[in-house]
């Protein structure tokens, strides 16, 4: 947290999602880092010690599900994912053991 400010982690691979959530959070007076793959997502965790993570579950290379298994294994931050995936239920149950909270990613990067 920087000064007071809530530090909120955005990690997709999608820069045109990235952008539109790092600008509603930024004008909502966050202060937003980003990552667009697990392995940078990991790094900037630790470095930047955000006190929430916006994650969305298809990642390129190592999924979000990795990611939050693996920011679980390091701590608790909370833990909101977004994803575009329909078959949801395969995969909820796990999921729920690790994030804070589900949303469906309804907005088109294009």
């Amino acid at each position: 947290m920087v000064a007071g400010v809530a530090t909120i982690l955005v990690v997709d691979d999608e820069p045109r999602i990235v952008q539109i959530v790092r600008d509603y959070l930024q004008h909502g007076g966050f202060a937003v880092l980003v990552a667009s793959d697990g392995p940078t997502a990991l790094r900037t965790a630790r470095t930047g010690r955000p006190d929430l993570v916006v994650l969305d579950l298809g990642l390129p290379g190592q999924d979000g599900l990795d990611v939050a298994r693996a920011l679980r294994r390091e701590g608790d931050v909370p833990i909101i994912m977004l994803t575009a995936r329909s078959d949801q239920r395969s995969w909820w149950l796990e999921c729920a053991q690790s994030c804070a909270a589900l949303k469906d990613r309804s907005v088109s990067p294009s």
